[in-house]
């Protein structure tokens, strides 16, 4: 599969995914004022699809609720980059 980028107020998400899972991952972002509520969907859009998500620039409160609740582990590819991955239990 190749990356897909996706410009959100001026950051870029790049995943190695398909459209439905990039406009998951926009409409979590989307809604980051109602405390994460889209982050069990957007987690399993990314289990179903498998991949590796990579966001790079500020955190959005809908990720940092997918990795406090341990279901995704935090990596640090270089400084202004921060990737999540499934983690593999």
């Amino acid at each position: 599969m190749n990356g897909a980028e996706t410009k959100v107020d001026g950051r870029t998400i790049t995943s190695s995914s398909d459209p439905t899972l990039r406009n998951a991952i926009l409409h979590t972002l989307s809604h980051e004022g109602e405390s994460g509520m889209d982050a069990p969907t957007l987690l399993q859009d990314i289990n179903d699809a498998g991949i590796k998500l990579e966001y790079k620039g500020l955190l959005y409160k809908s990720l940092h609720i997918l990795v406090n609740s341990r279901k995704l582990e935090r990596f640090y590819s270089h400084k202004k980059c921060i990737a999540y991955r499934i983690r593999k239990e």
